[in-house]
């Protein structure tokens, strides 16, 4: 019973070693065909590593705007809208008043006194009826008050009439010395010519009184007499007509320095009108550029965080969106940090994923790097260059889906640099190693 125990274990224990050796020992062909099969997925992959290239992206958040982007109405000053003059979705012109922020002054009486200037300063006229006085006007009392009496004063300075009516009497006065110059020359020739004749009768009369006695030395006295009264006639008629002329002269030039006194004291009044219309103005622009909300542009109003009268705008947010009116093709801006921005080129493909729009569903808008800034801005906080991104005609989506047009349009893109294959990744960085640890 033992021995046959035995033979069984032995022959138990030869089947055993045969099987291990066949689970131990691999057939050549396997060991073959296996390292022929690693080897063969190994060069597959380095040789797709190599051949099969994926482009590499930079991301950046965008923008879509128009070639003339919304403007924003911002609040200049804290306060309660108290006059609303349009309503949403409103077309509005160039300039057009939207809104008024509370103040002190009366929007009614700041216009008329703005038309008032304006119309001042165009007709170049200081004929004009006074401006009422008294108006609401809050900070602009003041300098309308100083340019009020600039006004009145002129005025009482034309009403007067003062140099006026003294150039009048001095002009009148110089006429009647003038004609009264021409009766004296008229004198002064009849004295003259009755000089000449006394003169002559003198010298008749002494040459008979002394060679042959015919006249009496009486008679010879009386008329030397008529000779002399004669000659002081015409030398006093002379005198006058100096004396005559003198005072014309100085006449002239009375009348000359009233008119030049004249001249400069309007031209005084007149500059310190515009002067004082001219700073009126400056203020009046200053409080609508403070309290007016206007639209700077024709388009068409929106309303964000502001919709009534009685409402508190705060300093700096904004008040109204005007969307430009037949605005052109779209354009896309995209701000890209600063963090590899080297890569990006001209012409570049760009991938558009507008957050209005899930590209899962429409797709990507697809454009072109069309220009790059020169140098950096900062944008929120972050420093980025400014890349404009040029758009087909429609805002066709790969998906051949037609976007419409919404006033900025915000996303993310991804601009589409140089295409590198996996090889040239894994080798980049044992690149860097190598050339930085080389020493000439």
């Amino acid at each position: 019973m033992n021995k046959e125990e035995n033979n069984i274990q032995e022959d138990i224990e030869l089947r055993n070693e045969e099987i291990n050796h066949i689970f131990i020992k691999t057939p050549n062909w396997i060991f073959r065909w296996g390292l022929c099969l690693i080897l063969f997925i190994v060069v597959l992959f380095i040789a797709g590593s190599i051949i099969f290239k994926y482009p590499d992206t930079i991301s950046a958040s965008f923008i879509i705007t128009g070639a003339n982007p919304p403007a924003r109405i911002k609040a200049k000053q804290s306060g309660r809208l108290t006059k609303l003059y349009v309503t949403d979705n409103q077309n509005v012109s160039e300039n057009e008043c939207l809104a008024i922020i509370e103040n002190s002054a009366k929007e009614e009486d700041v216009y008329y006194v703005k038309s008032f200037v304006e119309h001042f300063l165009k007709e170049d006229s200081l004929c004009v009826n006074l401006p009422i006085k008294k108006l609401e006007l809050g900070d602009l009392q003041t300098i309308y008050l100083s340019f009020y009496q600039v006004l009145v004063n002129y005025q009482q300075f034309k009403g007067n009439n003062y140099h006026n009516k003294k150039i009048k009497v001095l002009k009148e006065r110089i006429l009647y010395n003038m004609n009264y110059h021409d009766d004296l020359q008229k004198q002064l020739s009849a004295k003259s010519e009755q000089f000449l004749l006394k003169k002559k009768q003198f010298r008749r009369d002494s040459s008979l009184c002394y060679s042959k006695g015919v006249i009496s030395e009486f008679n010879m006295e009386d008329t030397k007499v008529d000779y002399l009264n004669a000659r002081l006639n015409l030398l006093a008629t002379n005198t006058d007509i100096d004396n005559l002329k003198i005072s014309m002269t100085e006449m002239q030039g009375s009348l000359i320095d009233v008119e030049n006194d004249f001249i400069e004291k309007e031209n005084s009044y007149v500059e310190q009108i515009k002067s004082k219309a001219l700073e009126l103005l400056a203020e009046i622009q200053t409080w609508e550029m403070n309290y007016v909300l206007k639209s700077p542009i024709v388009g068409t109003v929106s309303f964000n965080n502001y919709w009534s009268e009685h409402q508190n705008v705060i300093v700096g947010e904004d008040v109204f969106n005007i969307v430009p009116a037949n605005n052109s093709q779209p354009i896309a801006k995209a701000f890209l940090p600063i963090t590899r921005s080297g890569k990006v080129e001209v012409n570049q493909r760009v991938n558009l994923h507008c957050e209005n729009f899930p590209d899962n569903e429409f797709g990507v808008i697809r454009g072109y790097v069309k220009n790059i800034s020169l140098l950096p801005s900062v944008s929120d906080n972050i420093t980025v260059y400014v890349v404009e991104i040029s758009l087909p005609d429609r805002l066709m989506t790969s998906y051949k889906k037609e976007l419409p047009y919404y006033p900025e349009m915000k996303g993310k893109a991804e601009i589409v640099t140089k295409d590198l294959s996996l090889f040239q990744r894994i080798m980049l960085p044992f690149r860097k190693i190598l050339v930085e640890n080389i020493t000439d």
